[in-house]
């Protein structure tokens, strides 16, 4: 048994396997309006009832700190860290317990809503997310990187 998992790691090391990135996209919340806010978001289990609803998300967020949304390949690839965000219908923001944005996911539904309900889930909008930091790897094949954005509620 010892001979198969020394012969298994040489075959791996004499091939010189190298493991190469996709650039993937981390986008946050970033609480800088001087108060707590709370994040609620929910989708409709049934949509034609609104009073039966999943709650996905409720959380509170200290003024200068943030959290990660979703952090990934993209909207369609695979995600490594998540809020649930990207499954919820609508997103309520709250500071100092008064709705402040509410916000539907166009991704999910085509439904028309009325022009107040801002775009939450705009994650390649650079005028709603803006870029704030790139992370590179060193690799020998292409250049992978981490390109991290951030949703502010001033």
């Amino acid at each position: 048994m010892k001979f198969l998992t020394t012969l298994s790691i040489l075959i791996l090391f004499s091939c010189h396997t190298e493991i190469d990135r996709w650039t993937t996209y981390t986008y946050y919340l970033e609480n800088s309006s001087g108060t707590t806010i709370r994040l609620v978001g929910f989708t409709a289990v049934h949509p034609e009832s609104l009073s039966n609803i999943d709650t996905l998300i409720d959380t509170t967020i200290s003024d200068g700190k943030s959290i990660v949304i979703v952090s990934g390949y993209g909207i369609g690839g695979p995600t490594f860290q998540s809020i649930n965000s990207e499954l919820c219908d609508t997103i309520q923001i709250f500071k100092d317990d008064v709705l402040f944005i509410q916000s539907w996911n166009f991704l999910k539904t085509s439904s028309d809503v009325n022009d107040s309900v801002e775009k939450f889930y705009q994650f390649h909008n650079t005028q709603v997310y803006e870029p704030f930091d790139t992370v590179f790897f060193d690799t020998d094949g292409p250049q992978p990187q981490e390109i991290k954005y951030k949703f502010q509620i001033k």
